[in-house]
């Protein structure tokens, strides 16, 4: 953090707050990124208890969207998401085979409502802690020091605003590649010229 925040001082972002605001853009990019690519270094497990009578379960804090269609432990079906119009048709229906889920707000549910219990598995991107303070920890610096600090070096040149920007995405995409490629010991393809 303070090799950034130095270089970033350094280059026009004069304050914490703004290197801060800027930090978190990048590693939030990076775990979009990541999340596109279904990458295990955001891949978590999931597993949420339900009680009989019990339809919903609150997911992690962490929580950033699933990688993969949770399941019931010990059957080989994974749950289908359900169509709007299909969750009247279980309303206040119990049943031993549950097929659909609902990703709503904070909460996992599964239909019908488990008439015993049941345990969903299944795989979770988890999304970094943020940023709060000059002191926190980055996250993804282990992998992509210097993704970061392109990216906070970019948000400083032309603005926090430039996160939103397809160049600015094209350009930690490019970085992220280039590293990940590096990480894997794979050779990076390059399409070959019309020449």
């Amino acid at each position: 953090m303070e090799e950034i925040a130095r270089e970033s001082k350094r280059t026009g972002i004069k304050t914490a707050v703004n290197i801060v605001r800027a930090i978190n853009n990048v590693t939030g990019a990076i775990f979009f990124e990541l999340q596109k690519r279904h990458s295990d270094l955001v891949r978590e497990n999931l597993t949420l208890v339900y009680q009989a009578g019990e339809s919903s379960s609150d997911l992690p804090e962490d929580f950033g969207g699933l990688m993969t269609r949770p399941y019931i432990s010990g059957r080989r079906q994974p749950l289908e998401p359900i169509a709007p119009e299909d969750k009247l048709l279980f309303d206040g229906k119990q049943s031993t085979s549950q097929k659909f889920f609902e990703l709503m707000g904070g909460t996992l549910l599964v239909y019908p409502t488990p008439a015993t219990a049941v345990t969903v598995k299944g795989d979770y991107a988890k999304k970094p802690l943020p940023v709060s303070g000059m002191a926190d920890p980055i996250p993804y610096t282990d992998h992509f020091l210097s993704t970061v600090r392109i990216g906070v070096l970019l948000l400083n040149k032309y603005g926090l605003l430039y996160a939103e920007t397809n160049e600015f995405k094209m350009a930690l995409n490019d970085q992220l590649s280039d590293t990940l490629v590096h990480r894997k010991g794979y050779r990076r393809r390059v399409k070959s010229s019309i020449y």
